[in-house]
């Protein structure tokens, strides 16, 4: 009875320690789906969201510049303040606000969904007078620095775009004057070859004409 007892328990042991498994798989499988998402809207292959560690890394990297500082999440004494900082450093990067950041912090699990199945824009990361400007302003602001930035590139590349446009031009024209100029050269090259060919053609003619007399003279 005794070694029944036991074989029961050890049963429902490993069955209950087997549901956990299944159960911790499925929430990290779970928390896996939203930080893809995440990635992919920052150009990231979506498969590193599954990796243990190097998921933070790549978060890290993504939203303040340096995949590293995930590190300082394990250090006890400073790991709260680390992962506030961390919550609201991602929501800068996504367009969101700091309140937001603090619901990241609270719920990530939720929030990782509502920022990568959202209308959440990544931005990327932001350095301080940035993330004063975009702190309480949320997407609106940062949508519209995004947009701005686009535009003075687009006008400090609209020179250098005018200038390659000009020197396609002119080597257009040179390449259209060479093979005019080639041209020209063939067609002069062929007139004189007819030119010659018809002055051979009238020395032929004016020999056999005076062979012709000759020979009736004769005659």
């Amino acid at each position: 009875m005794h070694i029944i007892g036991g074989l029961i328990r050890l049963y429902f042991t490993l069955l209950a320690g087997g549901l956990s498994l299944v159960v911790i798989a499925a929430f990290y499988a779970l928390t896996c789906i939203g930080l893809m998402q995440m990635f992919r809207k920052a150009g990231v292959e979506g498969w590193r969201a599954w990796v243990p560690f190097y998921r933070n890394y790549v978060l890290c990297e993504i939203t303040m510049g340096c995949g590293w500082y995930f590190l300082f999440g394990f250090i006890v004494p400073l790991a709260p303040f680390v992962n506030a900082l961390y919550a609201v450093e991602v929501t800068l990067s996504y367009g969101e606000s700091v309140p937001v950041g603090i619901l990241y912090f609270f719920f990530p699990f939720i929030m990782k969904y509502i920022i990568g199945f959202g209308d959440s824009s990544y931005v990327g990361p932001m350095n301080l007078n940035d993330q004063m400007a975009a702190a309480f302003g949320g997407r609106k602001k940062a949508s519209a620095k995004t947009a701005k930035d686009e535009a003075q590139q687009g006008s400090a590349s609209a020179p250098e775009e005018a200038e390659y446009a000009d020197g396609q031009k002119a080597d257009t024209a040179a390449g259209t004057a060479e093979t005019g100029s080639c041209d020209a050269e063939h067609a002069e090259n062929e007139n004189a070859a007819e030119e010659a060919a018809s002055a051979a053609e009238s020395n032929g003619a004016a020999e056999t004409e005076i062979t012709a007399e000759n020979e009736a003279a004769e005659e």
